[in-house]
């Protein structure tokens, strides 16, 4: 799984993460925003009052008029990024290539996000919400300063996000098969909660998305390892596909009534370098 990280890593040498062009709030960096700082970009006047900066007085205005007017000046900002990756056991299956993709993503994300200026974090879920790395703006260069993840949660994100803060006004990108029998606009609303941007990344295997399978199967749940018999035939085939449409429609919906972007990727597409869609969504943008 490190090869793939470190896969995504360099990858990101050939895109650029896109900002948001709206304004982002924060206190930290070098973009505009809408909060009040200390940089260059006069904002407009006000009042002063105690607590003020005297230095911020326009002592000419004063000079005209008696009155105590302060600057007040439009804050520099560097965005903030918390990479959230899935390590729930069920990317492991049906073979590795979604827990691969979502390393790579990772990688990816991380890289492409810091070489914008931004402080990033990488956080996993699936057995609680754990820090992986800590807010930076450089991603350490040897793969072995990072303790490899373990993709062997058994919960799930909305179980995780009960209890779970985020950094407020950070763009938030979460990377998993969402493959959950939960309520998406319950998830994305606390996803989206105090969020300057949120990203939805599917990662699904071309074996999940159109399945070739007949007779009589025995199914494994990868959470729990309890087992199913089911005679598979084509009826069955078009009543899952046409469920699991339904489930990502909903998912998408969902995203665009909150603002997120959604992007459905193949993971055997990711591994082979193949981003489109990460372009066409205005994720990520060749320099």
């Amino acid at each position: 799984m490190n090869n793939a990280f470190a896969s995504g890593r360099d990858e990101a040498k050939n895109y650029k993460f896109k900002i948001p062009r709206k304004n982002i709030k924060g206190r930290i960096g070098d973009r505009l925003g809408n909060g009040v700082g200390n940089s260059l970009e006069f904002q407009e006047y006000k009042d002063y009052e105690p607590g003020d900066e005297i230095r911020h007085i326009d002592w000419r205005v004063y000079g005209k008029t008696d009155k105590l007017i302060v600057k007040r000046y439009q804050e520099e900002l560097q965005p903030r990024v918390d990479v959230i990756t899935d390590l729930s056991r069920s990317l492991q299956y049906p073979d590795k290539f979604k827990a691969a993709a979502a390393m790579f993503l990772s990688g990816l994300f991380l890289e492409s996000t810091v070489c914008t200026g931004s402080i990033s974090s990488w956080w996993s879920f699936g057995s609680g919400f754990k820090q992986i790395l800590p807010y930076s703006v450089k991603i350490p260069v040897k793969i072995s300063e990072i303790k490899t993840p373990e993709f062997s949660g058994t919960g799930s994100l909305e179980m995780d996000l009960t209890d779970h803060h985020f950094t407020k006004n950070s763009i938030r990108i979460f990377i998993s098969d969402f493959l959950w029998d939960a309520e998406p606009e319950k998830i994305i609303r606390k996803m989206s909660d105090s969020a300057s941007a949120v990203y939805i990344v599917i990662v699904l295997t071309s074996s999940e998305l159109d399945p070739d399978m007949s007779g009589y199967n025995t199914l494994i749940d990868s959470e729990n390892n309890e087992t199913s018999s089911l005679l598979i035939n084509n009826e069955s085939l078009k009543v899952y596909k046409n469920n699991l449409q339904n489930h990502l429609e909903l998912w998408e919906h969902v995203s665009v009534k909150y603002g997120a972007v959604y992007s459905l990727l193949k993971a055997e597409d990711v591994l082979n370098y193949n981003l489109i869609e990460l372009i066409k969504n205005g994720v990520i943008e060749q320099p």
